[in-house]
């Protein structure tokens, strides 16, 4: 009988909530996130001869674009069969990282798609007006204060800030495209939502299932029966040691 220990395994990866770009703050201590473990586990699982197939657990309303296609990047660099399970809801970052996978599995009732890029930008002018509250911005560059909410955007502010987004959504829209064979002149790209049972009729998801489902149709293209599950959520849940904090 082979040990436990030495088993084939298939991996349980979850990927849950909004996706944060990484570290940027300002208080000089790096506090490991549960992504930066993510993205280590993805490392590990690519030199691993032990895990023979990979499920991503994604329940994610997106985020940061980079950190989307980052994750997804290291997700396609796996040498072993990986499934995308949807969970409540794979939107905007959250799909994009559920379609680096080879086949995505939902509920009928998850949410998916949002395939789009959006930017929000608070303008408080007339309000500070309003209340008698002047701000006083000193900056070198014509374009560093950008994007502060305490003036009105000029007209090359908002060129430039078009520019951003246009070049972020090609990027997101062509992965799709490329990813799940959608055409560009779909309405799947113009960032529409879409419940499990109408995504899999426009081609954003593959099977309608849960994790078993899901694990079962890993184990199979992997050609295994009977893997041993390796859940990753335990190591996410651990958070940071002391050590990790003093860095």
């Amino acid at each position: 009988m082979i040990p436990v220990w030495f088993r084939k395994k298939i991996g349980l990866l979850p990927i849950e909530g909004p996706i944060s770009g990484g570290s940027g703050s300002l208080i000089p201590i790096s506090v490991p996130s549960e992504l930066d473990e993510v993205e280590k586990i993805l490392d590990d699982l690519k030199d691993s001869r032990t895990y023979k197939g990979l499920v991503v657990n994604v329940n994610s309303p997106g985020g940061s674009p980079y950190r989307s296609k980052k994750i997804a990047n290291k997700i396609e660099k796996l040498e072993i069969p990986t499934v995308a399970r949807i969970e409540n809801i794979a939107a905007s970052g959250g799909y994009w990282i559920a379609a680096s996978c080879d086949t995505i599995v939902a509920d009928e009732l998850s949410t998916i798609g949002s395939i789009g890029t959006i930017s929000l930008r608070p303008d408080l002018t007339d309000l500070l007006k309003k209340i008698g509250i002047q701000v006083d911005i000193k900056s070198k560059g014509s374009f560093k204060d950008m994007g502060t909410p305490f003036s009105s955007p000029s007209k090359k502010e908002e060129k430039i800030r078009d520019q951003m987004l246009e070049s972020i959504n090609k990027k997101f829209t062509n992965y799709i495209m490329e990813k799940r064979g959608i055409s560009k002149d779909s309405e799947v790209l113009e960032g529409k939502i879409y419940l499990g049972d109408e995504a899999i009729e426009v081609g954003l998801i593959d099977k309608i299932g849960g994790s078993e489902e899901a694990i079962n149709f890993c184990e199979e293209v992997a050609g295994y029966s009977d893997l041993k599950i390796k859940d990753f959520r335990k190591e996410l849940r651990k958070g940071p040691s002391i050590f990790d904090l003093i860095k």
